[in-house]
């Protein structure tokens, strides 16, 4: 059996049009009408991962590889890295990711 890469799955589940979508949302941060940077934050109450889980969800919907695992069950998400785009909120099973509202310094 051939293993399939991250990109190719996605596509067979979401289609091509979702996938190209969701491709091009990579390269900027999302930002709202007052200028407000849009980050990734994780619940780790709420992880599955924190809780001994084998899940890496998160890790594997970031292109820009702003999530990162200490060990095996502790994810981190750099937030100089993370430009907003979502994806990781959507793919988390356990919706233990949120985004925020974060004031450019």
């Amino acid at each position: 059996m051939q293993e399939r890469g991250r990109r190719e799955v996605f596509t067979s589940l979401f289609g091509k049009k979702d996938a190209e979508k969701h491709r091009a949302t990579s390269s900027f941060t999302c930002k709202d009408s007052e200028g407000l940077h849009v980050k990734a934050k994780i619940d780790i109450l709420a992880c599955m991962a924190w809780h001994h889980n084998m899940c890496q969800s998160c890790l594997d919907a970031c292109d820009v590889r702003a999530i990162s695992f200490l060990g095996l069950f502790r994810p981190h998400i750099n937030e100089a890295l993370c430009n907003g785009c979502d994806r990781c909120t959507k793919l988390c099973p356990s919706n233990a990711i949120h985004l925020y509202q974060k004031e450019e310094s």
